[in-house]
């Protein structure tokens, strides 16, 4: 064999060595997934029972959802003409799993019922805070001042709504570090909604009562909107105000604060 024939077998054999190293481009492959669920919850409310006085006649109606909206109550009849009033209740439920808040407004008299009727006050007022499957019993009825032969035949009703509404949410808000002197007051306020409730933090010297600053509050001589450190709250502006000890300090108020 020449030396020319030996050199062409080895750069054959080269080139299919590299064929061989270099293959067709396959490689391994896998794969996973990560798959996240959600759904969005239930919200109603029902009427689930109504009671009154005496022997009377009691209908329910709207059960588009397979739950009772309405509830119609027959009082007995009015047969003496001294003041009086009929009393009602009704039971209403949230049948959602997404808790709900209950406001309550009577509407009425209607019919020909004079003025000399009107519709007692609901009692619990409202808001009511209902959680998923509980019920709320609301008493209320119809009153009436001494009646006269003006009044004889007249008939008629009062009506009460209750709004059910998704509960608002709630958040906390920490105030600023407050650098209370001896005896001093000091506040902050929500910056969405009402406030629904508030704490001193962080105090090493005791504090007085911390004090839902909204409509109806006081404190001393100062009642909401003005504070006893000259802040007036603005419209529809609700907080918490809270006076220092003899000692000054540094500290925060945490408001949990309804809105978004």
């Amino acid at each position: 064999m020449s030396v020319k024939k030996i050199a062409v077998l080895l750069a054959a054999g080269g080139l299919a060595v590299g064929l061989i190293g270099g293959g067709v481009g396959a490689v391994f492959q896998d794969q996973v997934t990560a798959t996240e669920n959600i759904a969005v919850g239930t919200f109603g409310c029902g009427i689930t029972d109504a009671t009154g006085i005496g022997t009377a006649t009691t209908s329910f109606g709207g059960l588009s959802d397979g739950y009772y909206h309405s509830v119609s109550y027959t009082a007995p009849t009015i047969t003496s003409s001294a003041a009086g009033n009929a009393p009602f209740s009704f039971t209403v439920m949230n049948y959602g799993s997404i808790p709900d808040t209950l406001t309550v407004s009577a509407g009425g008299p209607y019919g020909s019922l004079s003025g000399k009727f009107s519709a007692m006050a609901a009692a619990p007022a409202g808001p009511v805070n209902l959680a998923g499957g509980a019920s709320q019993v609301f008493n209320a009825g119809i009153q009436w001042t001494v009646l006269d032969g003006t009044d004889l035949g007249d008939s008629g009703s009062v009506t009460w709504t209750v709004n059910c509404g998704e509960q608002p949410a709630t958040h906390t808000v920490r105030s600023a570090a407050l650098n209370y002197g001896p005896t001093g007051w000091a506040g902050w306020s929500c910056d969405h909604g009402q406030v629904v409730s508030a704490s001193i933090t962080d105090n090493t010297y005791p504090i007085g009562p911390v004090i839902l600053w909204k409509p109806g509050a006081t404190a001393g001589a100062y009642t909401y909107p003005t504070t006893p450190f000259g802040y007036t709250y603005g419209a529809g502006e609700e907080g918490a105000i809270a006076q220092n000890g003899g000692t000054g300090q540094t500290v925060h108020i945490d408001l949990v604060c309804t809105g978004l």
